[in-house]
């Protein structure tokens, strides 16, 4: 009995982890980092939902998702653990996501919400040709990452964290 208790343990806390992109020095950019996934079928979540869901599970930031009626969420934090105050974004490879929504949390709570996709592109003069959104880390500091992925096209895609001075 101890031992399905463990497993069972085992299971829900990989299940409920955040995956972490630790900056220990001011790197150009950071592509290749885990992060986590959660499926809304019915693409009827709040992001309040989402963020009380502890069905997340462990995904590559390189998205091959194909085409899908669903609504995707990911989720990761960045820690600043240099002694330096950063400025990064989070920069997506292609263009081709009809609407993306991206809400930056910090430690207090308070958050900055980026919308970007095809979808705004018709609705306003939008200079990103690849969505991109900024993010401030003082030192010591940890954000936390929502990507709200809702997409008429096919999903083959990924994001970088990259620093400020390399952007396209």
């Amino acid at each position: 009995m101890k031992r399905i208790y463990l497993v069972l343990l085992l299971i829900y806390s990989t299940l409920s982890a955040v995956e972490t992109l630790n900056i220990t020095q001011n790197n150009t950019e950071f592509n290749n980092f885990k992060v986590s996934m959660y499926e809304d079928k019915f693409s009827s979540l709040s992001l309040q939902e989402i963020q009380d869901k502890k069905e997340f599970t462990p995904h590559s930031n390189r998205l091959s998702l194909g085409y899908s009626e669903s609504t995707f969420w990911f989720k990761f934090e960045v820690k600043n653990q240099t002694l330096n105050d950063l400025s990064y974004f989070v920069q997506f490879t292609e263009n081709h996501i009809d609407a993306l929504d991206c809400y930056i949390f910090s430690q207090d709570g308070s958050f900055v919400k980026h919308k970007a996709g095809i979808s705004t592109y018709t609705q306003k003069i939008n200079p990103h040709i690849k969505p991109k959104f900024k993010m401030h880390l003082k030192s010591g500091e940890l954000k936390t990452i929502y990507l709200k992925i809702d997409s008429k096209y096919p999903i083959y895609n990924s994001f970088k964290v990259i620093n400020k001075n390399s952007l396209d």
